[in-house]
């Protein structure tokens, strides 16, 4: 075996060794497409660092739809004191602290800013559309009640497809 000299190509190297150092300089060393300036390497961390930042996001946006559908039962129940009291104490605070969360996230990668914008949405549709369902609730309005659980299985929908986009997110 020769010295570690013998491993820089040179103009007598065989071309197969330089392809492969080629090949290899390329694959770690060059910057990748999103993150200017950064090896592959740096740009996978940035995309692993912002997936557990989108899923923390993810998580709140799912406690708060859990909570959702407990109220959405217990409006069909009739029971609009026990509706009314988890909007404020399970609903709201989930989608506060995810809405939190998305505003404190600093996504280094395309990814992340696209998903954490996306699960942000999300959650001020969210957010937007309790008044007018704790309003039907609370009233007794039986149409307008309708209209926002419609309103809120729409946002459920966007919802589900966000994080089933998330690789290992299900």
């Amino acid at each position: 075996m020769g010295s570690v000299g013998s491993f820089v190509p040179s103009s007598s190297s065989p071309p197969f060794t330089r392809a492969v150092l080629v090949a290899l300089v390329t694959l770690f060393a060059a910057p990748t497409p999103g993150c200017s300036g950064c090896s592959r390497g740096e740009a996978a961390r940035g995309e692993a660092d912002d997936r557990a930042v989108v899923l923390a996001i993810a998580a709140q946006d799912q406690r708060a739809s859990k909570a959702m559908h407990a109220v959405d039962e217990a409006a069909k129940r009739g029971a609009s004191g026990a509706a009314l009291d988890a909007i404020d104490n399970e609903v709201r605070p989930a989608i506060e602290e995810g809405l939190r969360l998305a505003e404190a996230a600093r996504p280094s990668s395309s990814w992340g800013k696209e998903t954490t914008a996306a699960l942000g949405g999300i959650l001020r549709d969210r957010k937007n559309e309790l008044p007018r369902y704790a309003e039907a609730v609370s009233n007794d309005m039986p149409d307008e009640l309708l209209a926002a659980m419609e309103a809120q299985a729409a946002i459920e929908r966007r919802a589900i497809a966000a994080v089933e986009a998330i690789p290992g997110a299900r």
